[in-house]
């Protein structure tokens, strides 16, 4: 994972968010997903390529 616009697209991918139609999934804004996750506490570790969740 290289930013959290790559976590966004991996979390719909495998279905964090529920199923999503492929027909509708290229309208999808990853941007504004990362932009949430970011607002939520999640960051990258960019020396691990790795996304942090905040622990809840």
């Amino acid at each position: 994972m290289n930013n959290l616009w790559d976590v966004a697209e991996e979390m719909v991918d495998e279905g964090y968010f529920g199923p999503i139609p492929l027909s509708i999934s290229c309208y999808l804004d990853y941007k504004k997903i990362a932009r949430d996750l970011q607002m939520n506490g999640w960051y990258m570790h960019y020396t691990l390529r790795v996304a942090v969740r905040p622990y809840i």
